[in-house]
C-alpha cells in the first residue's frame, strides 16, 4: 500500500531507478501483474517516463475471483496491506498502479537506515517494513518529516539496542 517517496526520490537522484532488474510478480485478476517486491525502482522508473517493465512470473492466480486472490495473497505473505500509519486496512484499499502508493516517512527512514549501515539486507519480502514499524514506535513522525538526517541518526542508535535484535537483518 506504500513506498517511501523520499526513497524514490533518492533512486532518481542517484541513478538507480533505471537499474535493470526484473521484478517479482503474481498474475492475478484479469491478467494484471502485481508486482511484489522492487516498488521504489519501479517507480523511480515510471517517474522518469518508462511505461514497461520486465517482470519474472512467480505464481499464476488469475483463475481466483478478486477477494479470493489477496486473501491467498496474505496467505503466502506476498502482500502487505497496511497503511503508512502501519494499520492494517481491507484489500479493497489496495492499490492497483504504482502511482496510488501512499507515502510512509519511516519506508524511507528504514530504507536510509540500511544503506548507513544499520542492518543488512534481508532476502524475505518486507524486512524494511519490519523495520518501519519498530522505528514508528520509537520516533516521532513529525523529526522524520523536519529532520531526517537526526531521524537516521536516531534510528542509528536504535537499531543497535537489544529490541532490535529479531529483527530482520540485525547486526544484534
Amino acid at each position: 500500500m506504500t513506498v517511501g517517496w523520499r526513497e524514490v526520490a533518492e533512486k532518481r537522484r542517484r541513478g538507480l531507478g533505471t537499474a535493470a532488474r526484473s521484478a517479482p510478480a503474481v498474475i492475478g485478476p484479469k491478467g494484471s501483474a502485481y508486482v511484489l517486491d522492487c516498488h521504489h525502482s519501479l517507480c523511480a522508473r515510471q517517474q522518469q517516463g518508462e511505461t514497461v517493465a520486465e517482470v519474472h512470473i512467480v505464481e499464476d492466480l488469475q483463475h481466483l475471483p478478486h477477494a479470493a486472490f489477496w486473501r491467498r495473497m496474505d496467505h503466502l505473505g506476498w502482500c502487505r496491506p497496511y497503511d503508512a500509519n502501519g494499520q492494517r486496512r481491507a484489500f479493497r484499499h489496495m492499490p492497483e498502479r504504482l502511482v496510488e502508493l501512499g507515502d510512509d516517512p519511516f519506508r524511507s527512514l528504514a530504507s536510509a537506515l540500511r544503506h548507513q549501515g544499520g542492518f543488512s539486507k534481508s532476502a524475505g519480502l518486507f524486512s524494511e517494513f519490519r523495520w518501519a514499524d519498530h522505528l514508528r514506535t520509537h520516533i516521532a513522525q513529525a523529526l522524520v518529516e523536519r529532520d531526517f538526517e537526526t531521524a537516521v541518526e536516531t534510528a542509528l542508535q536504535l537499531a543497535r539496542r537489544p529490541e532490535a535484535a529479531g529483527l530482520p537483518g540485525s547486526f544484534g
